[in-house]
């Protein structure tokens, strides 16, 4: 079974990587961190590339149209998983 994580973030400069590594610190379980930048104009989206370049469980997208609700949708859209799993950056 597949746990798709989501997350719409927008500048979450300060938490991000915490938030990443709270999900990619899990062992034994087959997940995806799907991240949705909401046009940040922090370090967010940079910081985020940076880790799906380390790490492909963790998937970087950026939204297309501003707003959390459609950056949500955009992650349900990408998500593989059986499971779903909201997580604010």
């Amino acid at each position: 079974m597949k746990i798709s994580i989501l997350s719409a973030v927008y500048n979450e400069e300060e938490y991000i990587i915490q938030c990443i590594k709270s999900v990619i610190t899990q062992k034994n379980v087959d997940l995806e961190h799907i991240i949705v930048d909401d046009f940040s104009t922090d370090k967010t989206s940079e910081i985020v590339k940076l880790y799906s370049r380390l790490d492909p469980r963790v998937i970087y997208l950026q939204n297309d149209i501003k707003g959390k609700v459609n950056a949500f949708n955009m992650a349900f859209r990408k998500s593989t998983g059986d499971i779903l799993v909201f997580l604010g950056g």
